[in-house]
């Protein structure tokens, strides 16, 4: 395709459903093209520096909402990954002067009727999509639509022997303006109006270059706890890799590890899996955007060796100097090797114990922020298995140890490497790490220990590399 110079838009509409070539109802989520958003103005729009929602670890670009009203321009479509050096940043500055916008969320009564329909057609939950409205005096309105798709059981692509699992399909679009050619855009996608920050330039989204399915990502059900993200070719086909490498697979949630202190809240994963912490034990994580976990490495990675050892390896310089247990203790917040701390995962829509306007103002967060559209996006320009927690269950709640046995129900390779971008906090007044401490993803670790495991506690090896 020709390709002219081009700027960052806002995306007015950020997503919707459509029949598919199947005839299955099917959730879609559109974003302007990565090549085209630059660093500078991805760096503005995420707030460096300026504090966020607590409990919403997904800003997608979209700025913390004054509880009921935002800056519309300040809504940009999705996650994103920058590769281009478009200088966008004073425009992006501009636009957060533009006057404030209502957000509309359905009322429960709404959102009660809309389920039980949906629930009677075989549909399921799949987000949120956003739909800004600007009318001829210039002010804006931005109205929240809950989106359903299909649930259809389904094999989990590239997993031979996988057992089918209910899914719902997300089809993901990116739009590359001033870009012709391509094949002709499904006329919910080419409809949707664009905003040029700034200028006050609105037009469609088909007029202003072409829109190219970029992905299908199918959102399984693993267990009655877990949603998994997996993404796939444009056609749905599965992604080319060896049968050997399994992808990655990145756990996004709340983690509070102060709920099950001692050996009862510990647990043994399985032998020749990998757990890669972004924080050691103990902290809140610091990180405005997962898309930051994919270019640092992690605080520590710890794999249960087959043959009978617990391996760590850490990435910050402060940890040179500790020892193999010391090690063991700061990261995996236990005492006994070959177990980690079976951390309580929470839904990312929890909006605990909040009072009436603080808790509306997390809900809208949560609307705009979408942690389904966010995860699709995740697993699209990561290649890996997005995982989130399906549950607000704060009794029988989620566990590091119920992901495993939900993968294993699933027939799903345990034996991978798990990262979990989280806080794993053991107090009221937790110590706070910034995701920016650890160094670049594929720097060598500043020190490695091996330990062996029970039941002999004095043949622990405590040699140590470093």
């Amino acid at each position: 395709m020709a390709g002219v110079a081009s700027t960052a838009v806002t995306v007015m509409k950020s997503g919707g459903t459509r029949i598919n070539e199947k005839g299955e109802t099917v959730t879609f989520f559109l974003r302007q093209t990565p090549r085209q958003v630059s660093h500078q103005y991805m760096e503005a729009a995420f707030g460096v520096g300026q504090p966020h929602c607590p409990y919403d670890p997904w800003p997608a670009l979209r700025s913390a909402l004054p509880y009921d009203l935002l800056k519309a321009d300040q809504i940009v479509g999705a996650v994103q990954q920058s590769l281009s050096q478009v200088e966008e940043l004073e425009a992006y500055q501009a636009s957060r002067n533009l006057p404030l916008a209502k957000v509309e969320l359905p009322t429960r009564a709404e959102q009660s009727s809309a389920k039980a329909q949906a629930m009677q057609q075989g549909l399921a939950k799949s987000g949120w999509a956003y739909d800004q409205q600007i009318d001829d005096d210039g002010k804006y309105k931005v109205v929240m639509n809950r989106l359903y798709s299909s649930k259809l059981d389904r094999p989990i692509a590239g997993e031979p022997g996988a057992v089918p699992v209910p899914t719902r399909r997300i089809e993901l679009y990116e739009l590359a303006r001033g870009e012709t050619g391509g094949p002709e855009a499904p006329p919910e996608l080419a409809g949707i109006q664009v905003h040029v920050p700034g200028s006050g330039a609105v037009m469609e989204a088909g007029e202003a270059g072409s829109i190219v399915r970029a992905s299908v990502v199918d959102c399984h059900e693993i267990g009655k706890d877990f949603l998994l993200f997996r993404a796939c070719n444009a056609d749905g086909t599965p992604r080319e890799r060896a049968a050997s490498n399994p992808p990655p697979v990145l756990l996004e949630s709340h983690g509070m590890a102060a709920s099950f202190p001692g050996p009862q809240g510990e647990f043994s994963p399985p032998a020749g899996s990998s757990l890669a912490f972004a924080a050691p034990h103990g902290h809140v994580l610091w990180a405005p955007s997962p898309l930051l976990a994919q270019e640092v490495s992690p605080s520590s990675v710890h794999r249960v060796n087959p043959g009978g050892g617990h391996e760590i390896s850490v990435f910050g310089s402060a940890e040179a100097a500790l020892a193999p247990q010391a090690l063991l203790e700061r990261h995996a917040g236990v005492s006994v090797p070959g177990k980690v701390v079976d951390v309580p995962l929470s839904k990312v829509s929890a909006p605990f114990g909040m009072p009436g306007k603080e808790a509306q103002f997390v809900a809208q967060q949560l609307a705009l922020h979408n942690p389904k559209e966010a995860a699709a996006w995740l697993a699209h320009d990561s290649g890996k298995d997005v995982v989130v927690v399906r549950r607000g269950d704060q009794v029988d709640m989620a566990r590091l140890s119920k992901l495993y046995a939900a993968m294993e129900a699933a027939n799903l390779p345990t034996d991978r490497l798990i990262e979990l971008h989280m806080c794993r906090d053991t107090d009221d007044d937790p110590p706070v790490y910034g995701i920016a401490k650890n160094p670049p993803a594929g720097s060598a670790p500043v020190a490695q220990a091996k330990l062996r495991l029970p039941p002999a506690a004095g043949d622990r090896d405590e040699g140590t590399t470093r």
